[in-house]
């Protein structure tokens, strides 16, 4: 199975348009180091019984047949790092055009239809934890469901004076303040017609540049700022004020100080982790169409999700960095027990000649002996 593994790591490096093109005799799509690894039948009969549970368990899960080893993934995740001061919370998309009683659309991201992730990761990019979302049972109203799958994500994290970044789908005062009183902050972006604030606070218009903030008896605090648009933040965090501090940027044009409240320096600077995570596991995918989505899935969680946290602790604990590549070219040597070799490159013409300047046009002796081994006696004279 390490050859397996290995095998589709380098397909993720090296595409081509099928998976048998690289078992192919045309040069252009064969790889060789695959060739040495495995054959193609034996590939494809391995990908094709490559399953992660019982199916004579009988169980309502939908998300069942790789429910396990998510959990012993999310157990892993967990042990092997421990979130600074500051945690991050949003959704992330496995592509998937396919039918599926779950799948979602979400239009603001490149993948708009697939299985929908809620994640919490750090602003370096680790992911710490992940739930599947598998669709609302039955036809009952899904009620704060943003607020639960909250609380399933920092479960364990509470008590500890962590700040919790997420935007406004997970925004909400009951959040906020349970939170609150589990000594974790929160700061992210507020939906303007969420309950419980005040109606004449929430819809006020704001000039270009003007910041208001209003504080409720919780001690949890609504922050609202005209820059190019008006942004709505709620925070309980104690430093973030309805006042503009320096970013240590200067605007392009006008030459000013570029200033914005702390609550939204604190957003930005913490909230690019999920994205991060994202785009370091859309390079080098080993995600193809074709796969049962299951499959699919569990390629993401093992070649993307892990593959990046395990670049991360390693950066994180060497001084000898590595690229996302390099690091993914190490794992392929040592699941296929084999260094990725380099094939010889033909020979260029004769370099080991000086050119002079002669009295006439002559024939350089060296090239010609190379070339009328190859040519006929017609091309080469």
């Amino acid at each position: 199975m390490r050859q397996f593994f290995s095998v589709i790591l380098t397909m993720g490096l090296n595409k081509v348009p099928h998976f048998h093109d690289y078992w192919s005799k045309k040069s252009i799509y064969r790889n060789e180091y695959i060739c040495s690894l495995m054959g193609r039948d034996r590939f494809i009969l391995l990908l094709k019984f490559w399953h992660f549970s019982d199916e004579r368990n009988d169980t309502e899960d939908r998300f069942y047949k790789i429910r396990q080893i998510l959990n012993m993934l999310n157990n892993r995740f967990r042990h092997i790092l421990t979130p600074g001061k500051f945690i991050v919370i949003d959704e992330s998309m496995i592509p998937w055009r396919g039918r599926l009683i779950f799948r979602q659309y979400i239009k603001n991201k490149s993948h708009k239809y697939g299985v929908k992730l809620y994640k919490l990761c750090t602003p370096e990019g680790y992911t710490f934890k992940t739930i599947v979302y598998t669709g609302k049972e039955g036809n009952s109203r899904e009620v704060n469901h943003g607020k639960n799958v909250v609380m399933k994500l920092i479960e364990g994290l509470e008590n500890e004076g962590r700040v919790l970044v997420a935007e406004n789908f997970y925004s909400s005062l009951d959040l906020v303040e349970e939170l609150l009183e589990k000594k974790t902050f929160y700061c992210g972006t507020l939906r303007s017609n969420r309950r419980g604030f005040p109606k004449q606070f929430m819809s006020k218009k704001l000039k270009k540049g003007e910041v208001e903030g209003l504080m409720l008896p919780s001690g949890v605090k609504v922050i609202k700022w005209h820059d190019k648009r008006q942004v709505s933040m709620i925070t309980s965090c104690k430093a973030h004020k309805a006042s503009l501090v320096d970013t240590g940027k200067i605007h392009k044009r006008t030459n000013e100080m570029i200033r914005k409240p702390m609550c939204i320096l604190t957003y930005n600077d913490n909230k690019k982790g999920i994205d991060y995570s994202d785009q370091m596991s859309a390079y080098y995918t080993t995600l193809r169409r074709g796969l049962k989505w299951y499959r699919k899935v569990m390629m993401e969680f093992l070649f993307g999700t892990a593959l990046i946290n395990a670049w991360i602790i390693y950066n994180a604990n060497t001084d000898k960095k590595m690229s996302k590549k390099e690091f993914t070219e190490s794992i392929i040597e040592t699941f296929g027990g084999r260094k990725i070799s380099g094939t010889e490159l033909p020979e260029g013409r004769c370099t080991d000649h000086v050119f002079q300047r002669g009295d006439k046009k002559r024939r350089c002796v060296g090239c010609y002996e190379k070339l009328r081994r190859t040519l006929n006696s017609t091309d080469a004279s």
